[in-house]
């Protein structure tokens, strides 16, 4: 067959399928026995029945129905109209992909079944090992503190579970209070280990007590395991007894130059009936400086300035303004004033004797009254 016959259909096959729906010819066998006997009756007055009349007319019009058919010989479809339904897939067509997508959902939950199994068990095994347990620390930064001490005072344990105490680093690294200690920090340097990182306060200078001499830190603080000597050259703090007064001190000295550090040699608090703030700063040049410890480090800074040009040991006087004099001229100084402080107490006492004279004699001569 041609394209062009596909694109035509005959109306045979339509006709034979209507004819199949057409009801039976109403002849005398096929009536009822109603119809029979109405149309015995019909015949003999020569009449026809009414309802014979109906079925013939009806007849007439299915032929001409037919006719009407049989003139049209075909019936043109466009060729879009018949093209095949490329979408659609047979049940066999679809097999193939049901077995592939059983076998991808049965591998998915066959890798979710082992999954479940696998990871807690991967998981006991390494927290039974030993790389779930911690083996050795590491402390770094450390100077003046023994690094045995410092694990000591962190509290973290060799053999222990390592993520535990890893989870908790901040709290050992809290432990780790040492007076020397300023910060610590704790964590990872190997897969079973650990660091331990210090910053230490620095000393700074020496306090000497009882014929010892005791570290004194940046912040202040004296340590307690005194040295026979002064074998790093800090200098000498000598008569403090007051802890506040020793970290004001320490503070000012800090903000001290360099230059301006390295020539003191020897700190004394000496303070005055009028003015408990003074220090004595004894210097590696002869030179003695008179300062308050809540302005050293600003008056200290025109130190450098001021000794220029000076021939031989001086007393520089900064605790108001600036003034250099001789040793000579501040013994004889020290002298004056130190007569003027007795002359001054003489008459306080003199003062008082009189005053304590004068009331006795007034209630005596009441009682006599």
């Amino acid at each position: 067959m041609s394209k062009d016959d596909d694109n035509y259909i005959h109306l045979e096959a339509f006709q034979g399928e209507k004819n199949n729906d057409e009801p039976l010819p109403r002849d005398e066998d096929n009536l009822t026995p109603w119809e029979q006997e109405n149309l015995r009756y019909m015949q003999e007055r020569g009449d026809q029945p009414t309802w014979q009349n109906r079925q013939q007319s009806e007849d007439d019009d299915l032929a001409e129905d037919d006719e009407e058919l049989l003139e049209e010989e075909v019936v043109y479809l466009p060729e879009e109209e018949i093209v095949e339904d490329d979408s659609y897939e047979s049940f066999a067509d679809r097999l193939p992909n049901i077995k592939d997508q059983r076998s991808k959902v049965l591998r998915r939950r066959l890798t979710l079944i082992i999954g479940a199994f696998t990871i807690p068990l991967l998981f006991f095994i390494y927290d039974v090992s030993s790389l779930s347990k911690l083996q050795t620390v590491n402390i770094v930064g450390n100077q003046q503190v023994a690094s045995e001490e410092i694990l000591k005072a962190s509290k973290l344990k060799i053999g222990n579970n390592i993520w535990k105490q890893f989870f908790d680093r901040d709290t050992y690294a809290k432990n780790v209070n040492l007076p020397q200690i300023k910060s610590a920090t704790v964590g990872f340097s190997g897969i079973t280990s650990f660091e331990i990182k210090v910053t230490e306060y620095q000393e700074l200078a020496l306090l000497f007590r009882d014929s010892q001499y005791f570290p004194i830190l940046e912040n202040g603080t004296v340590l307690e395991n005194a040295k026979e000597a002064n074998d790093q050259n800090f200098p000498i703090l000598e008569d403090f007894t007051d802890t506040k007064i020793i970290e004001k001190t320490i503070a000012a000295y800090g903000k001290l130059t360099d230059e301006v550090k390295s020539q003191i040699v020897t700190i004394k608090y000496t303070p005055s009936a009028s003015n408990t703030t003074l220090l004595t700063l004894m210097m590696n040049n002869g030179n003695q400086v008179l300062v308050q410890y809540k302005n050293m480090d600003s008056q200290m800074a025109f130190y450098p300035e001021v000794v220029t040009g000076l021939e031989g040991p001086h007393y520089i006087d900064m605790e108001v303004g600036i003034f250099t004099s001789t040793f000579e001229a501040k013994e004889l100084a020290d002298i004056a004033e130190k007569e003027q402080e007795e002359a001054y107490l003489r008459e306080q006492e003199e003062a008082a004797e009189r005053e304590k004279l004068e009331k006795e004699t007034e209630s005596s001569t009441e009682n006599e009254e």
